[in-house]
């Protein structure tokens, strides 16, 4: 049987690591975990109930949401594919990278009408 229609995966919404409520409770058992088994780490980190480690956790994702844009930009500065450089000089030494242009995907909103029986 052959499929005139086939399944086009549509892209969902995404979120930032950092707000994903499965990553956030990753980190607040990891922590609450590091806690229970190392009491003193809680009390130098001032942490002393689970209301604090899931504010703990938040704070330290969001310092991680202002440092990822520096991080990007040091890691893109090393790419090979397509690095970003510091200086116009760089950017013109930067090699070339060939794309072939591909035609774009439209993904209907609207489920196909079922086939009229002749």
């Amino acid at each position: 049987m052959t499929d005139n229609n086939p399944i086009v995966p549509v892209p969902g919404v995404a979120i930032p690591w950092y707000r994903s409520p499965v990553q956030q409770a990753q980190a607040v058992s990891a922590v609450t975990a590091l806690i229970a088994l190392f009491p003193k780490v809680g009390a130098v980190l001032g942490i002393h109930t689970p209301d604090q480690v899931a504010i703990w956790v938040e704070s330290v994702f969001g310092i991680a949401t202002l440092l990822a844009p520096i991080v990007g930009i040091i890691w893109r500065a090393g790419a090979q594919l397509q690095p970003l450089t510091w200086t116009k000089k760089a950017a013109a030494a930067a090699p070339a990278i060939p794309i072939q242009a591909t035609p774009p995907v439209v993904v209907s909103a609207q489920p196909n009408p079922p086939p009229k029986n002749p």
